[in-house]
């Protein structure tokens, strides 16, 4: 069944090819989906722009992170280091006044025992 529309095109040569109305509108429903699919597609290629990016500053976070880290891994071990050192030292001190009391506590004590 021809449309009175597509018989009227037809008619005067400015469509060579005949499509009724309702094929028509099965391209217009074809067309729509097309560029509702080639929305979603640039859709989708922004998304991995973005997945791309964000993966980027990751890796960036990351390599921070793992300098940060190392960083303070080092003034822990500085720490630690300077900790002993102090503890040696404050021992040492203690050893030394210790032994300066004993010397000074037996001054009548002969240089024999």
């Amino acid at each position: 069944m021809i449309c009175k529309d597509c018989l009227i095109r037809q008619q005067s040569g400015l469509i060579k090819l005949f499509l009724c109305c309702n094929k028509t509108k099965k391209v217009d429903r074809l067309e729509e989906s097309l560029s509702e699919a080639n929305g979603y597609k640039l859709s989708s290629e922004k998304m991995q722009q973005y997945n791309d990016l964000m993966q980027q500053k990751l890796k960036l976070l990351d390599e921070r992170l793992q300098k940060s880290d190392e960083e303070i891994n080092y003034y822990v071990q500085s720490y630690q280091d300077s900790m002993k050192e102090f503890q040696d030292t404050l021992n040492n001190l203690k050893e030394e006044s210790k032994k300066k009391a004993e010397d000074e506590s037996v001054p009548d004590k002969p240089v024999e025992f």
